[in-house]
């Protein structure tokens, strides 16, 4: 009998024990998947971080290299290379026999633009004019001897007068937006009534802006 017992207190205490034994492993185990949930969402978190900086990081790096493009742009002097040449040359050739006289700002860029845009103009059969302005101011001679007055301005202007529109309207249009189209600031506008040349389209190349 006692040995009955002795033996069922053993048994109930096994079954005890496995049972807080179970309980306390079941309880570890919580835990550790807890800290593991946790761990996991630190890393994820961490990684979205990650990503968050890096397209960050990425963004600046982009606007940087934008802006110093738009610096080279702005500074790089305004050119026309061959294959534009022969294109702005091709759209003008129909307009032959239109007159045109010249204005340049004071500086290198300027003037080296102008001298390619005359050269185009008298290729494409344009007729240069000296401007008819005779009051007081400044001339400057170009290289093939033509002369051309000092414009204080920005940007190419293509200036037409209104009385001579109705002739040349299309061939002054024409040039501006063959310009634009060829990358190069071109603004078209008409000569106040009492310009004293009005007998030729101007064209006035100014500062890059």
């Amino acid at each position: 009998m006692a040995v009955s017992i002795v033996f069922g207190i053993l048994v109930l205490g096994g079954v005890v024990g496995e049972y807080i034994f179970g309980s306390k492993l079941s309880q570890v185990s919580g835990k550790l998947q807890q800290i593991a949930d946790t761990e996991v969402a630190h890393a994820n978190e961490r990684a979205a971080n990650a990503e968050k900086e890096s397209a960050r990081l990425g963004k600046m790096a982009e606007d940087e290299k934008l802006a110093r493009l738009k610096i080279e742009v702005r500074l790089a002097p305004r050119t026309l290379n061959r294959e534009q040449q022969k294109r702005i040359k091709a759209r003008l050739s129909g307009f032959a026999g239109t007159p045109f006289e010249l204005a340049v700002s004071d500086t290198t860029e300027a003037a080296s633009l102008m001298l390619v845009l005359d050269e185009l103009l008298r290729s494409a059969g344009w007729i240069y004019k000296p401007s008819e302005k005779a009051d007081f101011r400044t001339v400057y001679t170009l290289p093939n001897g033509e002369d051309a007055e000092q414009f204080l301005g920005n940007g190419v202007l293509i200036g037409l007068s209104k009385s001579l529109q109705p002739k040349y309207k299309r061939a002054a249009r024409v040039l501006v937006s063959t310009l634009r189209d060829e990358g190069v600031d071109t603004t078209d506008f008409t000569l106040a009534p009492d310009d004293p040349s009005p007998n030729a389209i101007h064209i006035k190349i100014g500062n890059k802006q």
